[in-house]
């Protein structure tokens, strides 16, 4: 099984993360930098994996606040342990 550990820091807009992936041979890291929106709905930059490099956007939703403090239950499943929430 392949795991990833992410560790970074955010500044203002600008944000920088590593994940680092392990796993023997295939072990590596990639590391992301880039701009936040004034919304927090969205995160573009570049990435970079030793000499291969890119461009990225990360989007999601944009909640009210009285969603985000709901609980909800997460299960793992399958056998990739995909995330699904009810």
């Amino acid at each position: 099984m392949r795991r990833a550990f992410v560790s970074g820091t955010r500044s203002a807009s600008g944000l920088r993360f590593v994940k680092q992936y392990d796993g023997g041979a295939l072990a590596h890291a990639v590391r992301y930098s880039g701009q936040i929106n004034s919304d927090a709905t969205e995160i573009s930059g570049t990435w970079i994996i030793v000499s291969h490099h890119g461009i990225f956007t990360m989007r999601r939703e944009k909640f009210a606040e009285i969603d985000l403090e709901r609980e909800e239950e997460v299960e793992l499943v399958g056998p990739q342990d995909a995330l699904f929430i009810r």
